[in-house]
């Protein structure tokens, strides 16, 4: 935040400065007083000075600014501080403006990672290779990858933001490198094992939710906030308008993070039959709970009509049905992926598949499944050579 500065001129009427460039103004024993904003750790602040000429201000004015656009002009406090208290105050700011769920990640990385290896490092004299030095060590003792990756992010993150307060001449973490992630498949169910899933399920409080997550992709947190409002059976679409975070306390609904996110999806009519079944099923749960039952409008609710905790649907529901149908122990978010798997081995459009997970870009969705669109490629490859030089 820059803070607005205003000049006087030589017939007393006052001008608006540029923001952030300061400004002098004359005051009434002919002296000349100069400002500019420059930041430290609690934001923008003021420096100022009184000097005898218009021309005398004007070169202090201007040697402050070129010394602040340099990275030059910090505060006492800037020059001193540690890497680890940086980072301390910079999860205060941030609390209120991430997820529950992100900031308790981005706490852990901290507290776990950065600050017992850099923390007394004083933030100016972080370099990237002290960063690089940490990467390292930790890959070569077993750390994943993809766990290096989220220290990186979480360094990358706060150093853009004092890069922003200018307490930093650069953000040095975009020059470190973290370790390369090694590309996993995504385990996914065939045609035959959801099959055997689904009659796992059939008659499971549940079932509904399993049809609809095979059928369309959904997030398990976008399931858990599906209300009745966001359905119309008739027509066979659902929208999706929320996600319900149940990690780390209480559930709490949250908007989709990006405007992809934020989707309609045509149900398939043995989805649309499945909810129709489960909403008559919910309303005789609720005439059987009397006053216990507490009605928010959620589709996939506890018994008791509250949001459903996604570890309780993992651990006392779905993994049960798992162990039922004699299949691997899959994550829930493996659904999504089997659910896409299946759309790109059928034929459907890559773009199409993007628009009903709700990826931010069609390059998220070839990546995810590049594996698969590799298949679907040799595929056409033969087709076309069977089309091209099929035998006379």
């Amino acid at each position: 935040m820059f803070i607005l500065l205003f000049t006087v001129t030589s017939n007393n009427k006052r001008r608006k400065a540029a923001s952030g460039e300061g400004g002098i103004s004359k005051r009434k024993d002919g002296r000349v007083d100069a400002y500019l904003t420059i930041y430290d750790l609690d934001g923008p602040r003021v420096i100022r000075t009184t000097k005898k000429t218009k021309e005398e201000a004007r070169r202090w004015l201007n040697e402050k600014r070129y010394q602040r656009d340099q990275g030059m002009l910090y505060s006492t406090d800037a020059q001193r501080i540690t890497f680890g208290e940086y980072l301390d105050r910079w999860l205060k700011t941030i609390k209120s403006t991430v997820s529950r769920h992100a900031y308790i990640d981005y706490e852990g990385k901290v507290r776990l990672h950065l600050k017992p290896a850099l923390g007394k490092v004083r933030l100016k004299d972080l370099t990237a290779m002290d960063l690089q030095n940490l990467y390292a060590p930790k890959t070569q003792a077993g750390a994943s990858p993809r766990l290096v990756e989220y220290i990186h992010v979480t360094a990358r993150k706060a150093l853009e933001q004092a890069e922003a307060w200018e307490l930093v001449r650069k953000n040095v973490a975009r020059h470190a490198k973290p370790p390369k992630k090694r590309h996993s498949e995504k385990r996914v169910l065939d045609a035959t094992h959801v099959a055997r899933f689904l009659e796992a399920a059939q008659g499971d409080r549940f079932e509904a939710l399993y049809i609809v997550a095979l059928t369309t992709g959904m997030r398990r947190g976008e399931l858990l906030g599906l209300k009745w409002e966001d359905l119309d059976l008739e027509r066979g679409y659902l929208r999706i308008q929320r996600s319900l975070d149940t990690l780390y306390g209480p559930a709490v609904e949250k908007a989709p993070k990006r405007e992809s996110a934020k989707r309609a999806i045509k149900l398939l009519p043995e989805a649309v039959e499945a909810l129709e079944a489960h909403r008559r099923r919910q309303l005789k749960e609720r005439l059987r709970a009397g006053p216990r039952w507490q009605e928010r409008g959620y589709v996939f609710p506890s018994n008791k009509g509250t949001p459903m905790s996604g570890d309780n649907l993992r651990n006392r529901n779905f993994r049960s049905i798992l162990e039922k149908a004699n299949l691997p122990k899959l994550t829930f978010h493996e659904l999504r992926h089997t659910f896409a798997t299946l759309q790109l081995t059928i034929g459907q459009q890559p773009k199409v598949v993007q628009e009903i997970l709700g990826h931010a870009s069609i390059t998220q969705t070839m990546n995810t499944y590049s594996h698969v669109i590799e298949g679907m490629q040799e595929e056409a490859a033969e087709r076309l050579r069977d089309h091209l030089f099929e035998q006379k």
